[in-house]
C-alpha cells in the first residue's frame, strides 16, 4: 500500500497497544489486524508502495475503477481490489486522484495465510495480486462490499465479514513476542539481540525456520523493513541530517542508509521527497 499511509497505522496501534507487550505473542483470536480509511487529499499522485511483512487487502474507492502499478519499471494494471505483500521494490502506484479513498485490510500474517489457504511463500513470486484472481469465492465479497455506499458501512460489512474466518493459528508465542519487540524497536535491532532477548530459549536456526513459516520471510528481512520504515518517516520530517537518521535508526552511517533508499525506492531521499 502507499508507504504514506504507514504512519497512521502506527500511531493508531501505538496508542491502542496493550500495556503488556507480550500479549501480542499470544493466541491470535483474529486474522485482521485492522481496518483503515485513506483519504489520498493530501498525497501525491505518485506513491512509493511498500509492505512491512503484514499482508493487506485493498479496495479502491469504484469498483470498476483499474489502478495503474509500475514496478521496476514494468507497468501492471489492477482490479479495484488486490492484496499487497511481501517485499516491494521501486514499485509505484500512478496517477492517485486528490479525491480518491483507500480501505485498507492488515491481516496478521500467520492467519493471513491460513485463512486464505496460502503457502507463506506465496508473496516470494508476486507482490501483488488481484483478489479475483486468487480465488473464485472472493467474487461475492467484492460484490457485496460495494454494494454498500459509504466508507461507514464498507469497513463495517468487512469486520463482520473477516469475523466469520477463524483467526487462530498455530505460531509459536514466540515468534509473536519478537514480532512484537521489533516493531518496538522500530527495526533498529539485529536478529543476534533478538535470540539474546529470548535467554537461549530459541537459537538462530529455529528463529529463521519458523519466521519463514509463519510470517514468510526471514527475520533479518523482517527487521530490515521496519527499519527502513522508521527511517523513511524521519527523512520525510527532515528535522535532522541524513546520518544523524542513519545511525538512530541502526544504520551504520548515512551511505548505508541512501543505498537502503535507493534499494526500495530506486532514487534517492533528496529527488525523492522533492
Amino acid at each position: 500500500m502507499p508507504i504514506t499511509f504507514f504512519k497512521k497505522i502506527t500511531e493508531y496501534e501505538v496508542k491502542n497497544a496493550p500495556a503488556d507487550q507480550k500479549s501480542a505473542g499470544r493466541k491470535i483470536t483474529s486474522c485482521v489486524q485492522g481496518v483503515y480509511l485513506f483519504s489520498c487529499q493530501s498525497v501525491a499522485s505518485k506513491q512509493m508502495l511498500f509492505n512491512d511483512g503484514f499482508p493487506t487487502l485493498i479496495f479502491g474507492s469504484d469498483k470498476d475503477k483499474k489502478i495503474r502499478i509500475t514496478t521496476q519499471g514494468k507497468l501492471k494494471e489492477m482490479s479495484s481490489v488486490w492484496l499487497c505483500g511481501g517485499i516491494l521494490k521501486e514499485t509505484y502506484m500512478d496517477y492517485i486522484k486528490h479525491d480518491e479513498e483507500f480501505i485498507v485490510v492488515r491481516f496478521h500474517p500467520a492467519s493471513f495465510y491460513s485463512t486464505f489457504g496460502l503457502r507463506p511463500t506465496f508473496f516470494d513470486h508476486s507482490t501483488l495480486y488481484n483478489l479475483n484472481d486468487i480465488d473464485d469465492q472472493f467474487a461475492s465479497l467484492i460484490d457485496q462490499f460495494y454494494q454498500n455506499a459509504s466508507a461507514a458501512e464498507r469497513i463495517a460489512f468487512l469486520k463482520t465479514y473477516f469475523q466469520n474466518f477463524d483467526g487462530h493459528s498455530d505460531m509459536p508465542g514466540i515468534i509473536g513476542e519478537a514480532i512484537a519487540l521489533i516493531q518496538c524497536r522500530r527495526g533498529s535491532i539485529s536478529v543476534a539481540e533478538v535470540l539474546k532477548y529470548f535467554e537461549a530459549k530459541v537459537n538462530h536456526k529455529w528463529l529463521g525456520r519458523n519466521f519463514k513459516r509463519y510470517i514468510g520471510m526471514s527475520p533479518k528481512k523482517f527487521i530490515l523493513l521496519q527499519r527502513f520504515l522508521s527511517a523513511f518517516d524521519d527523512l520525510k520530517s527532515a528535522t535532522k541530517s541524513t546520518l544523524d537518521i542513519a545511525l538512530s535508526n541502526g544504520y551504520y552511517d548515512d551511505m548505508h542508509l541512501l543505498k537502503d533508499f535507493k534499494n526500495y525506492s530506486g532514487t534517492t531521499p533528496s529527488k525523492y521527497f522533492a
